[in-house]
């Protein structure tokens, strides 16, 4: 779908009559018994049990972070068995894929409380992770302990390690957890070894070769905390995920369209043209940063 609209401002996706479309393709795999309930209602610690197990048939995953441990432990269990990305929705009107990847002001905004108790050792905990050392710490551990150096410039696990990552992903998670923390994880110190992976999620990275596309326009664009439009967003995204579900279990159409209006009502009377304007204000001010014309 277009990241925006032709004029320049922010473009309301969620109510793309493509993207719709596939919602209502959705719904009629539910009418017709293919769509599970309990994928509606599994929390986290029954999705990855479930994961591990092979219980989904597909599954509609937003990236590879804090996959690989559950889709090598059945790979693990399964020989000659895998979950694999296969092309799913595509645009119908000839639009190529943007799937989101990495953006440039960090996967997440990180703050420091006003209660902690040392501010400046939190500081430093911040800049050493996100040192050489503090990325080579978390990305593949110890030297001589859990890797050693190649004489290439890259680096490779110890067997030991390796043989864990592979065939005892809870263990590895348990004593490593390398390669999975994201809060300050970037990908330049991953391309030093392709131990940075389990082998679980490799082809599903190669499969999204050619198919991301920066969203970098998009980056912090939301109405400032605090503010009414703030309020309002949070009560939008609410009824969001609430009438999405209700649409793709929806027992008819006119279920459907009658939750997509309660929606677009509720968009009407929660200043969604305010958030729009904000939003698009935002987009200028990021393509203005970026050089974009």
């Amino acid at each position: 779908m277009p990241l925006e609209q032709e004029n320049g401002g922010f473009y309301d996706r969620n109510l793309d009559e493509d993207y719709l479309a596939w919602v209502e393709t959705l719904n009629a795999a539910y009418r017709d018994g293919s769509l599970s309930d309990d994928s509606f209602a599994d929390d986290g610690t029954a999705f990855e049990e479930k994961v591990k197990s092979g219980k989904y048939a597909t599954m509609l995953l937003d990236g590879t972070p804090q996959q690989g441990g559950n889709l090598q432990i059945y790979r693990s269990a399964n020989p000659g068995k895998e979950y694999i990305a296969i092309d799913g929705p595509q645009s119908t009107v000839g639009h190529e894929p943007t799937l989101n990847q990495s953006g440039i002001t960090g996967w997440m905004i990180n703050y420091i409380t006003k209660d902690c108790k040392d501010p400046a050792k939190a500081i430093q905990i911040f800049t050493y992770l996100l040192s050489e050392e503090g990325q080579m710490l978390m990305n593949y551990g110890i030297e001589g302990e859990t890797y050693k150096a190649k004489g290439d410039g890259t680096v490779g696990l110890l067997p030991e390690v390796k043989d864990l990552q592979l065939n005892n992903a809870d263990q590895f998670k348990k004593d490593y957890r390398m390669g999975e923390f994201m809060f300050f994880g970037h990908d330049r110190h991953k391309s030093l070894s392709s131990d940075a992976f389990p082998e679980s999620v490799k082809q599903l990275q190669e499969w999204g070769k050619g198919k991301l596309k920066p969203h970098f326009i998009l980056e912090n664009i939301n109405p400032d905390q605090g503010t009414p439009e703030a309020r309002a967003l949070s009560a939008i995204n609410t009824k969001w995920n609430s009438t999405l579900v209700s649409m793709i279990r929806a027992k008819d159409d006119a279920t459907f369209e009658s939750a997509l209006a309660a929606y677009q009502a509720f968009l009407a009377e929660n200043s969604w043209e305010q958030i729009v304007k904000v939003r698009s204000e935002k987009m200028k001010l990021n393509k203005e940063k970026l050089g974009i014309k």
